[in-house]
């Protein structure tokens, strides 16, 4: 295309330049009509003739020069047209059996073994990080009451749900199997069944006294002091026992049972615990045709039994056993009783180590050492009682200690 453009302009410059020719040569003959004679000239029609004719030469010469520029090359040969093959599918008839092909040839003295095909990878579970627990902090000031769980980090927080602790470890003292009576599951007629099976302790309770003790708690390896007093009063046929744990004045902890004495001891009627952080909790020994123990810290209710106790009754049952049948008091010997708490109800399997020295404020005192241990797979608690038979079996020295190592100590200071 850019040839035949050049091709057309030349023959347009062509046109023109014989078109302004014919008209200079107009021009002129007008000229010469106003000019003196000259010799003859050639005829008009000779000089239009020669005007076309060196017109067409003109263009004969363009159209020769351009030849040369259109078209291919005559050294360029044209390449043969691409031969265009159609393929199609055509479905033949099926084979009526199936060929099977011959397996290649192995060397000699190879064997074909089957191959097991690749099992598929499991797909690799992402763990989910474990989450962080938070740090617990328990305060030094807080001093439980006798016989409740010491302080835990939910003792602070009003509401929520209580943390998940792990698995307890496996104490080597804990006592076996064999050795723990699980606690009352059931009705009431069930548990008087089973009262048979119970051994039942000949009583013989302490005088009415006041006690004071030092008390130290020690957590995460530092010691919080207080003072503790403890009221136990008996008339024979009914009983009280209250205390309480302050320190600096400021009562931290107080707690009270109250109730009769029959055949079997100190028949409990109320328990009542109350924390500074926490309201007071209430167990009722129900000794109606209901037979069972109700807590107001849980729905659940567990039978009674002849013989239970509460938290703050067991020390002055056992120092009754003690002083009513002395002769248990060998070492290795277990004693069961049916403890009841704020929650629930379970069979206390005490064992006695055997007579020890004690040193108190009020100087050493000879004192027989029984022992709660806990169970196997359980957070219950160890508690250590000294009973000193110089001084009418009271209970002259105690300790609760948690599994954490955590402990409540009470040393006798003083007796009223």
């Amino acid at each position: 295309m850019p040839m035949l453009q050049r091709i057309g302009a030349c023959l347009a410059e062509a046109s023109h330049y014989c078109t302004v020719t014919a008209t200079l040569a107009g021009m002129r003959a007008l000229d010469t009509a106003d000019m003196p004679a000259r010799p003859p000239a050639p005829p008009a029609g000779t000089r239009w003739w020669l005007l076309l004719a060196l017109s067409l030469l003109l263009h004969l010469m363009l159209l020769a020069a351009a030849g040369g520029g259109i078209g291919m090359p005559a050294a360029v040969s044209r390449a043969p047209a691409a031969a265009v093959v159609s393929a199609g599918v055509v479905s033949g008839p099926a084979p009526s059996t199936a060929v099977a092909l011959p397996p290649p040839a192995l060397p000699r003295g190879q064997s074909t073994a089957p191959v097991a095909p690749l099992a598929a990878a499991a797909p690799r579970q992402r763990q989910a990080p474990a989450r962080p627990q938070p740090a617990a902090s328990v305060s030094q000031d807080e001093v439980p009451a006798i016989g409740e769980t010491l302080p835990t980090p939910a003792d602070g927080v009003a509401s929520g749900a209580p943390e998940k602790l792990p698995a307890a470890p496996v104490q080597a003292n804990a006592a076996s199997p064999t050795d723990v009576v699980p606690g009352p599951v059931g009705t009431a007629s069930d548990a008087t069944a089973n009262a048979s099976a119970r051994p039942r302790y000949t009583i013989d309770l302490p005088p009415s006294a006041t006690l004071s003790y030092e008390v130290r708690y020690a957590t995460r390896g530092s010691i919080t002091r207080g003072s503790s007093a403890v009221a136990w009063r008996s008339d024979g046929n009914t009983y009280t026992v209250r205390g309480e744990v302050s320190k600096f004045g400021f009562t931290l902890s107080a707690f009270r049972s109250e109730g009769a004495i029959d055949d079997a001891g100190i028949a409990p009627l109320l328990y009542a615990e109350k924390n500074a952080r926490r309201a007071e909790t209430n167990t009722h020994f129900l000794r109606d045709a209901r037979q069972a123990i109700s807590f107001s810290a849980a729905t659940d209710s567990a039978p009674l039994q002849p013989g239970a106790q509460d938290r703050a009754s067991i020390p002055w049952q056992l120092a009754g056993i003690a002083r009513g049948q002395p002769e248990l008091l060998v070492p290795g010997t277990m004693l069961d009783v049916l403890v009841a708490g704020v929650r629930d109800a379970e069979h206390w399997m005490i064992e006695v180590i055997g007579e020890e020295t004690v040193n108190l404020d009020t100087g050493p005192v000879q004192a027989w050492h029984l022992v709660r241990a806990p169970r196997i797979g359980t957070y219950d608690k160890r508690i250590d009682i000294w009973l000193a038979p110089a001084q009418q079996w009271y209970p002259v020295k105690l300790r609760y200690t948690e599994q954490s190592g955590d402990y409540l100590d009470l040393s006798l200071s003083a007796l009223q």
